[in-house]
């Protein structure tokens, strides 16, 4: 795939603890991240899935184990410290949905972001994958 003539490689990371053991395989000789988190999940309260995906996000920017059940932790996804971090709050266009704020609040990107790795780029943007837009 290729976007203005700039080719790019693209991974769909869902699937369950059974495959996180081979995203490391991806993740370091990866240029940007993208994470794409459900807006109206998270905007549920539901604070299993703000923890999954929080822990998620962690390990696939490298820095933590996760622990799939009763399987062993899977060591960190190894992506390079200097890689710029994308989040895009998606689903904008439904009701209730987080602002890019509530979602920055509800995964603790600040404060994540500031210690384990200070001078990383990284943003969230609102989006709507229906629309196909970003909602600013």
């Amino acid at each position: 795939m290729s976007f203005e003539g700039i080719p790019l490689t693209l991974r769909e990371c869902s699937g369950g603890c059974k495959i996180y053991p081979l995203f490391r395989h991806y993740t370091p000789s990866c240029k940007v991240f993208v994470y794409v988190v459900d807006s109206t999940c998270l905007a549920v309260n539901d604070s299993t899935l703000m923890l999954n995906s929080k822990v998620f996000f962690r390990y696939l920017v490298g820095d933590e184990k996760v622990t799939c059940g009763a399987e062993k932790d899977v060591e960190p996804s190894r992506m390079p410290a200097d890689v710029p971090v994308l989040v895009l709050a998606n689903c904008q266009d439904k009701d209730g949905a987080l602002s890019t704020k509530e979602v920055a609040d509800a995964m603790e990107l600040r404060e994540y972001m500031a210690s384990k790795y200070p001078g990383r780029l990284w943003s969230c943007l609102p989006v709507s994958a229906k629309s196909g837009i970003v909602c600013m």
